[in-house]
């Protein structure tokens, strides 16, 4: 039995940077890891029980004084056993140590400890990358680059006047703020002044990779858009005070009909009644009318608000709901007390306008369609 598979993995990382000290040395610069790190780094991969170090010898081999004071220089033999398994590996390394002290004994004491020291750094240094071996490597590719630190950035909703309207902790829901503000502009002006109040921001939006859609459109992307089709809206004459709405029937009876239906996809029941919303030109605010309801399970109906595209999920189910719909409404027919929610025509107010817009923000229900 030899090391497990995390310590092997252990063993093969890169040498974290951070852990890298220099030091001028006879003119050079010379890279090195601390002692206590590579001590910390054999009890981490390896376990404080899985290893041990013995000092087989130590020589003092120069004693003298220099400048006043008591120096003198020590070289040992140290020797690391690793316990894998049922083996147990050595190694061996030798290291030098120099220093001087207020007196011998002092000296004396912080050579050998360096000595020590250095010797048990190149018994350790013949395991792996994390406790030095790397840093005999000219190009040094096994040294692992520090992380560059995201920089945190505040998301603020601005008027445009420049006023903070709305600070958000999640870049996601700062989008769907932008979304909003942008379809209440009123002039463009206004959406062109809100915008440039912004652009530091989508900038940094633009360096966020994760925030994309399933499809793999960044959310950056999608607002710039937005806002170029919300600009040419607006620039746009009007040319009518009137707005012509579809006529949408609504029935109650029958939406609970429907959800008494087996699901289209799988035949579970009961289901909920879903409005096929790609049949009809959208309305503010607005669902399609209840004859072109059709059962769907819970599951499924929201596997299908989740999908977004409509017409292509039902394609991929190769269903055709429009006749299922025609058929369902065909056979209960609504009732004679049933109304239009909207006229062919209604005049709406501003403040009217901007309510249908508030409801048509808001995300959809886990209810019927």
């Amino acid at each position: 039995m030899s090391f497990t598979a995390k310590q092997r993995r252990a063993l093969k990382a890169k040498l974290d940077s951070r852990a890298v000290k220099e030091r001028q040395q006879c003119g050079q610069t010379v890279r090195y890891i601390e002692g206590w790190y590579a001590i910390a780094e054999a009890n981490r991969v390896f376990g404080p029980e899985g290893w041990d170090r013995e000092t087989v010898s130590v020589r003092c081999v120069w004693e003298g004084a220099q400048h006043g004071r008591a120096s003198c220089a020590y070289i040992a033999q140290v020797r690391i056993r690793v316990r894998a398994g049922a083996i147990v590996v050595c190694r061996d390394g030798h290291g030098t140590g120099f220093a001087t002290g207020a007196t011998p004994g002092e000296a004396h004491e912080l050579a050998l400890k360096e000595a020590e020291t250095d010797a048990t750094k190149r018994a350790l240094v013949t395991f792996g990358n994390p406790f030095g071996l790397c840093l005999y490597d000219k190009e040094q590719r096994q040294i692992r680059a520090p992380r560059r630190r995201r920089k945190r950035v505040a998301w603020l909703l601005h008027s445009p006047k420049g006023a903070v309207v709305e600070s958000f902790a999640d870049p996601t829901q700062w989008c769907s703020a932008v979304r909003r503000a942008l379809e209440r502009c009123s002039s463009a002006a206004e959406a062109s002044a809100f915008w440039n109040q912004h652009g530091s921001l989508m900038t940094a939006l633009a360096a966020v990779p994760e925030l994309t859609t399933e499809r793999g459109d960044h959310f950056a992307d999608l607002l710039k858009a937005l806002f170029s089709k919300r600009l040419q809206e607006l620039q746009q004459p009007r040319t009518a005070a009137v707005v012509p709405w579809p006529r949408r029937v609504r029935d109650k009876a029958h939406l609970r009909s429907v959800a008494q239906q087996p699901c289209l996809v799988c035949g579970r029941t009961p289901a909920q009644a879903h409005h096929l919303k790609f049949i009809e030109p959208r309305g503010l605010g607005l669902k399609p009318g209840d004859d072109l309801a059709v059962p769907l399970c819970r599951i499924h109906h929201r596997a299908l608000h989740d999908h977004g595209d409509e017409p292509s999920w039902w394609q991929q189910h190769k269903i055709e709901p429009l006749p299922e719909a025609e058929r369902l409404w065909q056979t209960s027919r609504a009732p004679a007390g049933a109304t239009d929610e909207v006229g062919p025509e209604t005049v709406l107010s501003p403040r009217e306008s901007e309510l249908r817009i508030e409801e048509f923000l808001k995300p959809q229900s886990d209810g019927a369609g």
